[in-house]
């Protein structure tokens, strides 16, 4: 855990510490002492504030992603929706805003441990928003994955990169709630991502490397 506050991190790890599930085995107030803990602990997760006093966050995570088996979420406030979106590129598992319930953190910790994302609501309309191109991106998408998607997962996937909802993709296109579910679970498994915030992240930026 790299946390810049001091009474956050305290307050953190007291809630980490008694799930029973989750061993803290450091807490670091710094970047350079972050990186040390990493390469010496190999955690599962980093709980990274992006307010550390001593470096830019998106640079320390170009550093961390040479370690892939350790899930990084972030504890953002006010952070740039092109901030956010670079972060996710470059390997960050989650975002959660940084006065969240501390109970929301300890979930959020297991849940990318079993690989999954998880950004908060907020975050993640700040995510899709930062989508330059909505329609250019669903076409990159498409190309990246090998033609596989057939012209109704295409347009799903463009609904999701617009940031619609199943209920607004299923109305735009006249299909039911189900059939757009079904859709969307084909468009995850052919380009191998497990949400819609990866899925916007691979049709914005095809050319960068996988998330993990």
């Amino acid at each position: 855990m790299a946390v810049g506050d001091a009474a956050l991190g305290r307050s953190l790890m007291r809630a980490l510490e008694g799930d029973g599930r989750i061993d803290v085995v450091g807490m670091c107030q710094m970047a350079r002492e972050t990186l040390e803990c990493v390469r010496e602990l190999a955690p599962d997760v980093l709980l990274l504030d992006w307010e550390l006093p001593d470096t830019d966050i998106l640079f320390l995570l170009r550093q961390l992603r040479r370690r892939q088996e350790t899930h990084t979420v972030l504890l953002v406030d006010g952070v740039r929706s092109e901030d956010l979106t670079d972060a996710a590129s470059l390997g960050a598992s989650a975002a959660l805003d940084r006065n969240v319930d501390a109970g929301v953190v300890v979930r959020c910790v297991h849940s990318v441990v079993e690989g999954e994302y998880w950004f908060q609501r907020g975050l993640t309309r700040a995510l899709l928003d930062a989508v330059p191109d909505a329609p250019k991106a669903g076409r990159a998408g498409m190309a990246n994955a090998g033609g596989r998607l057939t012209p109704r997962e295409t347009d799903v996937m463009q609904a999701v990169a617009r940031g619609k909802t199943n209920r607004e993709i299923a109305g735009e296109l006249k299909l039911s709630e189900h059939t757009v579910k079904q859709h969307l679970k084909q468009v995850f498994g052919k380009l191998d991502v497990s949400s819609r915030v990866e899925l916007v992240l691979r049709i914005a930026k095809p050319s960068r490397p996988p998330l993990q």
